[in-house]
């Protein structure tokens, strides 16, 4: 392969992890407006995806993150990684109010020392 068909097959993988990241994304945000309550077995797993180093900050650090291009209402391009971002920063918003405080708390303490690097993860 040239170096041009390899950037291209790159991009196109990007671009359909990209998609595929925010249509995840979407499917969480409807489970969580209808049943946040019910969520609580996975509330690790979804608070890992919303504090994924590539999903803060519009990449974390460093940039990384999926990438890919869609265009948007005005017609400028806007990175799947900047829509994957933007669709977790709205749960992350969302998800103290669509879940009660009491299921939260533990899995959020969890995610907080696993993010410090403690290794002591909330198991005393």
């Amino acid at each position: 392969k040239s170096s041009d068909e390899t950037t291209v097959a790159t991009t196109r993988d990007e671009t359909e992890t990209g998609a595929v990241l925010v249509a995840c994304l979407r499917a969480v945000n409807a489970l969580m407006a209808k049943m946040g309550g019910f969520l609580s077995p996975h509330l690790a797993d979804v608070l890992a995806l919303l504090l994924s180093p590539s999903l803060c900050g519009g990449g974390g650090v460093g940039g990384g993150g999926v990438g890919g291009d869609t265009t948007t209402g005005d017609g400028a391009m806007k990175s799947a990684t900047t829509t994957a971002a933007e669709h977790a920063a709205a749960l992350r918003e969302a998800l103290p109010r669509a879940t009660p405080p009491r299921l939260l708390l533990a899995p959020l303490g969890d995610a907080m020392r696993l993010a410090l690097g403690d290794e002591a993860s909330g198991e005393s």
